[in-house]
């Protein structure tokens, strides 16, 4: 597991917020505190990638996509 988490980093993904423009500073400034427990320093030895996500626009909670309707399977002919 050690070996997994080292290669492929560790990702904060967030959505966008100017309120949480500070979340890297506080994360990296906080991020020694990760060695303190042997549970943790795996993650504290890891790089840190941060991502933001675009938060929702009116457009898309409006807008659905057109997809055809599900066919369920062939019905069963039940005897009388």
């Amino acid at each position: 597991m050690k070996e997994i988490i080292k290669d492929s980093g560790l990702f904060l993904i967030t959505t966008y917020s100017p309120e949480f423009s500070e979340l890297k500073g506080i994360a990296n400034d906080n991020w020694d505190l990760l060695k303190r427990s042997s549970t943790t320093k795996v993650l504290a030895e890891t790089k840190i990638t941060f991502g933001y996500r675009c938060p929702p626009n009116l457009k898309d909670l409006l807008v659905r996509a057109k997809l055809p309707k599900q066919v369920s399977g062939p019905k069963r002919k039940t005897p009388h």
